[in-house]
């Protein structure tokens, strides 16, 4: 029978007991689908696909009377999340972060600059986006938690370690950097903003910090323009 879907928050606990091993072959599944029972599959793989069927990352397939081995493994939605969780931040180099130091540098870098969140149900679900610096910072203050967040794949002294709001800069990227050239084969007006990848401690979701430019352009021009004709009364 299929596996029950486990909560979210047992997906940390379930990671944490599989191995090297068991990780290739939850990797090969979720891209595959499914592993045929047969007498293809050699002894060492058959054994794992078992034992994550027992922690309930994989579902055992059958083709008719399930008192008989079965037929094949099939992938399914808890091993799916428990890969994410194992291969996605966490799996290559990182750093830790608290919530307060990451909403001081977001004032830092201007209190009107305005910033998007993409993929994060916490604060997607308590905020509207884009949203200015200073109530980003407020609200990742309120939540007060620690964070993770993707460091740059040649830094090999990024291993999990907390860091401060002063070592931010190192671990930013900017769209130029993930964008092709625009139709006129010039770079999009946004190629310099910032981004962050992060996910909470904890948390199986990653999500994108990114700056948020035109936004800021367009806020800042409007307040010129109120300023202007409040001026003219």
């Amino acid at each position: 029978m299929p596996a029950i879907l486990v909560p979210h928050k047992e997906i940390p606990e379930l990671a944490a007991r599989v191995t090297p091993d068991m990780l290739t072959v939850l990797r090969h599944i979720q891209k595959t689908d499914f592993i045929m029972n047969s007498t293809d599959l050699d002894p060492t793989s058959a054994d794992i696909l078992r034992q994550l069927a027992e922690l309930g990352l994989v579902d055992p397939g059958y083709d008719g009377d399930m008192s008989d081995p079965p037929s094949m493994w099939v992938a399914n939605g808890n091993g799916s999340r428990v890969l994410t969780y194992k291969t996605g931040i966490r799996g290559g180099p990182h750093y830790e972060l608290s919530s307060r130091e990451l909403a001081t540098w977001l004032e830092q870098q201007g209190p009107d600059r305005w910033w998007c969140v993409d993929g994060d149900s916490l604060l997607t679900g308590r905020m509207t986006f884009p949203c200015p610096a200073q109530s980003l910072a407020a609200e990742l203050r309120k939540i007060g938690r620690p964070l993770l967040v993707q460091a740059k794949k040649d830094d090999t002294a990024a291993q999990g370690q907390l860091i401060s709001k002063d070592k931010i800069d190192i671990v930013t990227d900017r769209f130029t950097n993930k964008n092709h050239l625009n139709a006129a084969g010039n770079e999009p007006s946004v190629s310099q903003d910032r981004i962050l990848y992060l996910c909470w401690k904890g948390s199986i979701e990653e999500w994108l910090l990114s700056e948020d430019s035109e936004t800021t352009a367009l806020m800042n021009t409007e307040a010129m323009i109120c300023r202007s004709r409040a001026e003219k009364k």
